[in-house]
């Protein structure tokens, strides 16, 4: 034993070649890839380790599907012949022009050929070589395999002696811990042996994957890029998106976003700020609006709310409990007896609607209390904030004026509506109008009487409305009587639509089939909801009109003929009582499809031209002599 190899020691050119080696290891690690036993090939030559795509295969990827765009050109054949139009300025407006569209149907065919024939030619390719391998077999390793599928078929006869389900289960067992969930040791997911690949390698998927997604990004990128900023500009000159697109304008965003395009995600980005921006200054614009709140009961009066007290405060203690006897003797009925005179008493009694009496009584009836005549006694007694009660009113009439907004502004026989059609009016003076419906008539002169005004049902007009309404009528029946015409007035009015457009329809029957109208409708109305009712079934107008027989307030059903003053029906149960209740005997009459009434489909414009001209040539000559007599 030596003493050089006991004492460890150091020289110095043992220490230089050591300093040589670890600026060695440095170099390398600054530039990796650059050892001998690198593996990855895409570490030479300067290489960043990962495969470059082909990028010139992206422009064929911008080709769209051959069948897509013959079926647009279809479409743009079939718009130009259903709008008078030549094929060359349709497709001028959506491709610039006819040439373009064909250029690029050719080049998608060319496209689609060539690949239907390397894949046709990678098959026959694949199966030829299945063939040779198949022939280069030799006849040892056919034995072998003729003596396996022997032993194959041996064993399945076999196999029906003992149940299958020990394989199945078996096989499940396997899936199962292929499927389970990695534990905190385990750094990595064992796959079946099947999908197993090995770790150099690219996976195939991988780039199928890629050529997907650049497909989808180049398409984007064709459909998007194009036209963001012309719907920048429309957007702006537009203005207030609803909220179904700003929905849609978010949904791109993603769609931009996960497809890796930030330029198109941050133009709209920009759009629906712009949008979100406009939203809130006309919101603050409509906050300001002054409104006086009013109160509508079911009448159809509004008086407007007004303060109990001056004081705005609330008082959150018990409330107190006034006397009501005094020596035996009744002093007051209720705690406000003596703010209030017997005339304000009975002028608020008949301001209140039947849905306050019954919010009332349900109060009333949920307190755990036995005795019925306790509850009321004590709740007559006691006195509530004024203030409190001043803030209930003034919230419920903010809710009714937002609801009574809502229904006029989507009212569609309001004239400062949206949807009013103004082309379907055919006469209109200050308080009447005259139009015909926009769906498909259930005959020739089936018109509708509404009052300029929003206002709910009949009962509710006022006297000059009212005698305007049965001038029109009395028009309407002399024009249908000359043209052997049977006219059928009707009207259907229901509470829970309190803030309705009243409707007069008048639908002209032949004279023959007219005339057994009021016996076709007696016999409905008798039939009509339940068995037992509270009211009359049937109320005969020909004693009194329908502003006498029928009082404020209540649902109804009128019917009213040429030769008859019609009936009257109070309805008691509105969701058993069809909207369309004059329409189905009137069809069944007529023996129409009943897709006319239930399911009503809208007309065409030159429809509706059409049966407006007609109309209206028949109606000038009523109109003007009839003015002419005035």
């Amino acid at each position: 034993m030596n003493v050089d190899s006991c004492i460890p020691y150091l020289s110095k050119p043992n220490m230089k070649s050591q300093g040589l080696k670890e600026k060695d290891k440095e170099i390398f690690l600054d530039k990796p890839g650059q050892s001998d036993r690198e593996l990855n090939p895409y570490w030479k030559a300067g290489g960043d380790g990962l495969p470059q795509n082909n990028l010139g295969k992206s422009d064929n990827l911008k080709i769209l599907d051959v069948n897509w765009l013959k079926k647009s050109l279809q479409r743009a054949e079939e718009q130009a012949c259903r709008d008078g139009k030549c094929l060359e300025e349709v497709a001028a407006e959506r491709w610039g022009s006819l040439e373009t569209i064909q250029t690029m149907i050719i080049e998608a065919e060319k496209i689609s050929n060539t690949q239907q024939n390397k894949s046709y030619h990678k098959r026959c390719h694949n199966d030829k070589n299945d063939r040779n391998s198949e022939k280069n077999f030799s006849p040892r390793i056919r034995k072998r395999s003729r003596s396996r599928s022997k032993s194959r078929s041996r064993s399945k006869d076999c196999a029906g002696k003992y149940n299958t389900s020990d394989y199945s289960s078996q096989h499940y067992t396997n899936l199962k811990q292929t499927f389970r969930k990695p534990k905190d040791n385990n750094d990595y997911y064992q796959m079946p042996a099947n999908n197993r690949t090995k770790n150099w390698k690219k996976d195939k998927s991988d780039e199928k994957r890629c050529q997907g997604t650049e497909l989808l990004i180049s398409e984007a990128k064709e459909v998007d890029l194009g036209n963001i900023n012309n719907e920048m500009d429309k957007d702006k000159n537009v203005g207030v998106l609803t909220k179904a697109e700003m929905n849609k304008l978010g949904a791109r965003i993603i769609k931009a976003e996960l497809m890796g395009d930030d330029e198109l995600a941050a133009q709209l980005k920009i759009q629906l700020e712009y949008a979100r921006k406009h939203i809130a200054s006309c919101n603050t614009s409509e906050q300001e609006e002054n409104v006086i709140l009013t109160r509508t009961d079911a009448k159809g009066t509004a008086r407007p709310i007004q303060p109990r007290s001056e004081s705005k405060r609330e008082n959150y203690r018990n409330k107190k409990t006034v006397e009501t006897y005094i020596s035996g003797e009744r002093v007051r009925h209720f705690a406000d007896d003596d703010k209030y005179s017997l005339q304000e008493m009975f002028q608020r009694e008949k301001g209140r609607s039947t849905i306050e009496d019954e919010a009332i009584f349900t109060k009333l009836t949920s307190k755990n209390i036995d005795d019925m005549d306790d509850i009321f006694e004590q709740q007559i007694a006691q006195t509530d904030s004024e203030a409190r009660q001043d803030k209930c009113d003034r919230a419920q009439a903010i809710k009714e004026h937002k609801k009574l907004s809502k229904c006029m502004d989507n009212c569609w026989w309001c004239l400062d509506s949206k949807n009013m059609l103004k082309h379907m009016i055919v006469t209109m003076d200050s308080v009447i109008c005259l139009s015909l419906p926009a769906c498909t008539s259930l005959s020739t002169g089936h018109c509708i009487l509404t009052p300029i005004q929003h206002v709910a049902c009949q009962l509710q007009l006022d006297e000059d409305v009212w005698n305007r309404l049965m001038e029109f009528k009395r028009k309407l029946t002399k024009m249908f009587s000359d043209e052997e015409f049977y006219p059928i007035f009707f009207e259907v009015y229901k509470v829970r639509n309190k803030f309705s457009h009243m409707q007069l329809e008048c639908i002209p029957l032949p004279k023959k089939i007219g005339e057994l109208a009021p016996i076709y409708f007696k016999k409905a109305l008798l039939e009509c909801e339940t068995e037992w009712s509270m009211n009359k079934k049937i109320i005969d107008l020909t004693c009194k009109g329908i502003r006498h027989a029928i009082p404020n307030g209540l649902s109804y059903f009128m019917v009213e003929f040429a030769s008859h003053l019609g009936y009257a029906h109070v309805i008691e149960d509105e969701e058993m009582f069809p909207q369309n209740f004059a329409k189905e005997i009137i069809g069944g009459m007529l023996d129409l499809d009943h897709n006319l009434w239930r399911k009503p489909k809208r007309q065409s414009f030159e429809e509706q031209r059409i049966k407006m001209l007609e109309f209206t040539e028949k109606w000038k000559t009523y109109n003007s002599s009839q003015s002419k007599d005035n």
